[in-house]
C-alpha cells in the first residue's frame, strides 16, 4: 500500500473525521479537498445500505483507533493494538492480522519491514511478533472448535503463520534417507576411523 513509513504517515494525517452539513452524519474524508467543493466522504449509512453485518461500523473504529496512534514508538502501537482488541471482544468480531496492524496505525508492508528488521526497533518487531502469534492461534482455536472451515484456516496458516505443508517435510527426508542408504558400511566405517574409542 505504502512505500514507507513516511507515506503511510503523510496517507493518516490526510485523513479527518467531519459532520456533513446536509446529513449530520459522521464522514471520514482527506484533507486534500478544496474548500471550494463539499467535503465528500465514506459515511456509515452509506455502508450500510449494502452490510447488514455492521462491519463498516466496525471497520471504520479500527481505523479511528489507527488514526488515534500519536507516533510509531511500540507503547503507541502497543496501546493501539489493546484498543483493537477490546473493541473485537466488544462487537464480538473475530480477529485478524490486517486489521491489527491498521489499529496500530501501521500496514502490512510495514509489519513485513518491522518483522524483518529493515526498519523499527526491536520493541516493535516483538509486538509484531507477538500480533502474528496472537492471531496465529486465534485462527487454530477456531478451526479446533469448528468456527471456520479447515480449508480456510490452513490457507490462513500457510499465507500468514508459515506453515509448510506436511507433503514438503516429508520429500525433504525421503531425499535424506536415500543419500544416506546410498552410503556402504565401510564408506561409513572410514569416515568413523579417526575417533577416539
Amino acid at each position: 500500500m505504502f512505500d514507507d513509513a513516511d507515506e503511510a504517515e503523510r496517507e493518516r494525517d490526510n485523513l479527518k473525521e467531519v459532520v456533513d452539513e446536509d446529513t449530520g452524519e459522521l464522514v471520514v474524508v482527506s484533507n486534500q479537498i478544496s474548500k471550494g467543493h463539499k467535503q465528500r466522504g465514506i459515511t456509515k449509512s452509506y455502508f450500510n445500505q449494502f452490510d447488514d453485518t455492521g462491519m463498516a461500523d466496525f471497520l471504520l473504529e479500527v481505523v479511528k483507533i489507527g488514526m488515534s496512534v500519536k507516533s510509531r514508538n511500540a507503547e503507541d502501537m502497543k496501546e493501539g493494538l489493546m484498543k483493537y482488541l477490546h473493541l473485537c471482544q466488544q462487537q464480538k468480531r473475530r480477529i485478524t492480522n490486517m486489521a491489527a496492524y491498521t489499529a496500530m496505525g501501521i500496514n502490512k508492508q510495514i509489519a513485513y519491514n518491522i518483522d524483518h528488521g529493515k526498519q523499527g526497533t526491536p520493541e516493535q518487531k516483538q509486538l509484531i511478533q507477538f500480533v502474528k502469534g496472537l492471531c496465529a492461534t486465534y485462527r487454530e482455536g477456531m478451526m479446533v472448535s469448528n468456527d471456520i472451515n479447515p480449508i480456510v484456516g490452513i490457507f490462513w496458516q500457510k499465507s500468514f503463520d508459515g506453515l509448510n505443508e506436511l507433503d514438503e517435510v516429508n520429500a525433504v527426508a525421503m531425499e535424506l534417507n536415500e543419500y544416506k542408504a546410498e552410503e556402504d558400511a565401510d564408506a561409513i566405517a572410514d569416515k568413523y576411523d579417526d575417533l577416539p574409542d
